[in-house]
């Protein structure tokens, strides 16, 4: 019986985040400006909670369906003008992974470079939203009042992948208090097209042709940007085929993957 070609902690890779603002004391409707301005050098550690649902069906056999749930915590640190960060990320029991994004000013994700010299997609086939949630909620640079909407549309460059457009819609859904910061919620539901090569446990390829959306709530810190905290679901759905079918060789064998991920992240 074939593996599913999506790796556990690959899956990470897909899923953005969000959570609400309970218990914030209200701030006046005013509009504010919600802009990814970090200083450089600066360090900041999320815990991730992520849960999976994969169904892997494959021509000529029965669909199989398994779940998973796992911890990592994510560390980020920021580099230079503070447009790359560097980002490590761990399990219990793994070797920490380490690798660096760069965004634009707004917070939005624009290219990942290399994992300990490895190409990106060493981290799984779908992305990198839900450990670097900023990437998929930011807003335009301009003054937002709480329901005012956006349109999500940019480019992001993964190594080993041609160039794939990030769509959507982005709204501010509150302005509050808590803990003494100023955060602002926002929601975004986007979608990202996929077109990518990973390795499988035969030592083949597995080649992965859809869409994923999610489904964004995350809390940022008004003075900075940075994320607080985020919960979101992200489902996948996409075309696979294997190469080769077997360890052994043989024709690649195609049939569709469904991933469906529920993560969320919290500042430490």
């Amino acid at each position: 019986m074939l593996r599913p070609p999506v790796h556990r902690r690959g899956i990470a890779a897909i899923a953005a985040a969000a959570i609400g603002l309970a218990g914030l004391a209200a701030c006046e409707e005013r509009a504010v400006r919600l802009e990814y301005r970090p200083e450089d050098g600066e360090r900041d550690t999320y815990a991730l909670e992520v849960t999976t649902v994969t169904t892997t069906a494959l021509k000529g056999e029965s669909s199989r369906t398994e779940k998973d749930a796992f911890s990592l915590r994510v560390a980020h640190r920021v580099l230079n003008d503070g447009t790359r960060v560097a980002v490590r990320l761990t399990g219990p029991g793994d070797t920490p992974r380490d690798f660096v994004v760069r965004l634009d000013r707004a917070g939005q994700l624009t290219s990942v470079e290399t994992v300990e010299g490895l190409p990106a997609q060493a981290l799984g086939p779908l992305g990198l939203s839900e450990v670097f949630p900023a990437s998929v909620t930011a807003p335009p640079a301009r003054p937002l009042r709480p329901g005012d909407r956006w349109t999500v549309d940019s480019s992001v460059l993964l190594a080993g992948a041609p160039p794939a457009r990030l769509v959507g819609r982005g709204r501010l859904a509150g302005v509050g208090v808590s803990g003494g910061d100023e955060l602002a919620t926002v929601e975004t539901d986007v979608s990202l097209p996929v077109n990518r090569l990973t390795p499988t446990d035969s030592g083949g390829t597995a080649h992965l042709v859809g869409t994923q959306r999610s489904r964004v709530r995350s809390t940022h810190r008004l003075r900075d940007g940075v994320l607080r905290s985020a919960r979101a679901q992200t489902t996948g759905r996409f075309d696979l085929t294997l190469s080769p079918a077997t360890p052994d060789g043989g024709p690649p064998v195609t049939g569709t993957l469904t991933v469906v991920v529920t993560s969320t992240t919290k500042y430490v």
